[in-house]
């Protein structure tokens, strides 16, 4: 597999048009200076700061503002403004929660497809709120402090996440649907209207010895139909699988797969699967650990992964390779 860039930083995201990318720079083995959010142009020139002490870059749908985070509130900031100098302009940049209240506890956030929303995970359920601050809602009153994903729909209606089970909501009525009573990390198509969810028993036992499937589901929402992909069948024969990325065009899922072990060190690989050919490529061999931070450049021919190894990014060249 070719690298054809390293990155000295972590959470990178691409701009919609792919031209330009956000990261972060986290660690003293990097040559940039800690705690920094940085963009560049996608070729590697253009380097510039954007804000400080700021991570978990995420690049609006319409590539006119950067969500990020900062001492656990959200940040929404125009990516061709310079927040470095001017403290005052940083601060007032924050995502006003309802009634100024913070969280103790944050889970998620995500971008709708359409730009003009983002969803927010808390303690006392999940949130729709404009960039500009504007009309909050709650879509979910229920403590969900497991949930750590929140997936949109294509059309902006619909998303879904995990407080036990996996369920959709709609955003507007806020009407639910249970998609299955177990399973873990959902992630929606970006193209149409399937979620894709793994589901193991492994991950509670931490026994090398189990013969448990872990398997990929994909749900389709129009005809409430599921399909079973198992991992242990195609050579995946890890304990937990997340997250589930999908590729921008819909045929492929890009995933971390875990092998937990009780008292050893455990082991991780990131892979892309076609979801209609079951072909499988492994991108990591295991020699280092990543942070979840998997990103589909928007075109789809590149692939980054961020591993705590080195606290650097690694684009790979991942198209006609399957």
């Amino acid at each position: 597999m070719d690298v054809s860039q390293i990155i000295d930083g972590m959470q990178i995201d691409w701009s919609p048009d792919g031209t330009r990318v956000v990261f972060a720079s986290m660690a003293d083995r990097t040559n940039l200076p800690n705690d920094v959010l940085y963009i560049m142009d996608a070729d590697g020139t253009g380097l510039r700061e954007l804000a400080y002490w700021c991570y978990e870059p995420r690049w609006s749908p319409n590539g006119d503002l950067i969500l990020c985070t900062h001492g656990g509130r959200i940040y929404v900031l125009d990516p061709n403004q310079d927040y470095t100098e001017d403290t005052n302009k940083f601060f007032s940049s924050s995502l006003q929660l309802p009634g100024g209240w913070r969280s103790s506890w944050m889970g998620h956030w995500a971008w709708s497809p359409t730009g003009k929303e983002i969803a927010i995970s808390l303690d006392s359920g999940i949130y729709i709120i404009n960039p500009d601050s504007s009309s909050p809602r709650c879509v979910v009153e229920d403590s969900i402090e497991d949930n750590m994903w929140i997936s949109w729909s294509p059309d902006s209606c619909w998303i879904v996440y995990y407080d036990g089970e996996i369920k959709a909501a709609n955003v507007v009525d806020r009407s639910q649907r249970i998609i299955a009573q177990r399973g873990g990390w959902p992630s929606w198509s970006l193209t149409t209207n399937k979620i894709a969810y793994f589901v193991s028993d492994r991950f509670r036992r931490f026994d090398d010895t189990q013969t448990l499937p872990t398997e990929i589901r994909i749900y389709d929402f129009e005809t409430d139909k599921t399909q079973s992909i198992d991992m242990d069948k195609i050579e995946v024969n890890h304990n937990v699988i997340c997250p589930l990325v999908w590729s921008p065009d819909s045929r492929e899922l890009a995933f971390e797969a875990t092998k937990l072990r009780l008292f050893r060190k455990s082991s991780t690989h990131v892979y892309i699967l076609n979801i209609e050919t079951k072909n499988l490529m492994q991108l990591s061999d295991g020699s280092h650990a990543s942070d979840a931070s998997i990103r589909w450049s928007p075109d789809g021919s590149q692939i980054a992964l961020c591993s705590t190894a080195d606290f650097r990014t690694r684009i790979y060249s991942v198209r006609g390779t399957q």
